[in-house]
């Protein structure tokens, strides 16, 4: 049974299967869920056309115009039909042909679904493309970012060399003579506890709390260092 414009008429009015089948103008169009394609009658032919919202990515990367088309040519080779996209379009678009001698209703629904599928597979196909060559293009500007050398090691001794504690202690109760004035004692050293050594001069030694939280004169022959 050819297809002629009485068989898409009786399309509108009982439907086929999923799909609902609505007139447009001087085409119809074909629905299942929120897919649509556009059925039209063309001379000998029935055109069966679908669109879904996508478009070209843009890369500089090199090959990527080539990956794109290869990607579209596959999925043409998949469902016979013909997928035309460029730089400025909005939707991915894609077309195919029936004879309408041979064609049955069934075909044009068929037709239909294929192309929808075909439309919405393109998108998401060239969606993930982009995605892929931004990522690829982040990764290379990266690349490209001049790496600083490392610093040159100095061979000059630093100004001042860092200060290392010595620690003392002493070996029986020892009298901690004030900085001021030698002969005032104002603090007592006991066996057990770890002193700073901060200097020595004249037979007194400076040594300081543990924390560092006062600082005392001391007679340097009790002060032992630490082995």
């Amino acid at each position: 049974m050819a297809v002629d414009k009485k068989v898409l008429d009786d399309l509108v009015s009982s439907g086929f299967g999923p799909a609902q089948v609505t007139q447009a103008g001087a085409g119809y169009h074909v629905s299942v869920g929120d897919k649509t394609a556009t059925v039209e009658i063309e001379g000998p032919t029935v055109r069966v056309r679908s669109e879904s919202p996508g478009g070209k990515p843009q890369s500089t990367l090199e090959g990527a115009d080539n990956t794109v088309e290869l990607a579209l040519a596959d999925l043409e080779r998949q469902t016979g039909g013909i997928t035309e996209v460029d730089a400025t379009a909005t939707a991915v678009v894609t077309t195919t042909w029936l004879e309408s001698s041979q064609a049955t209703a069934g075909d044009v629904i068929a037709a239909a679904m294929a192309m929808q599928s075909l439309a919405r597979t393109g998108a998401i196909v060239l969606s993930e493309l982009a995605i892929q060559f931004a990522r690829q293009e982040a990764i290379d500007s990266q690349e490209d970012i001049p790496i600083p050398p490392p610093p040159e090691a100095s061979s000059a001794p630093p100004s001042q060399p860092p200060v290392e504690t010595v620690w003392v202690y002493v070996s029986q109760s020892t009298p901690g003579m004030d900085p001021a004035d030698a002969t005032r004692q104002i603090t007592t050293l006991e066996p057990g506890n770890w002193y700073q050594l901060i200097g020595e001069s004249g037979g007194w030694a400076t040594v300081a709390a543990s924390d560092g939280s006062w600082q005392v004169l001391v007679n340097a022959t009790q002060v032992k260092r630490q082995s």
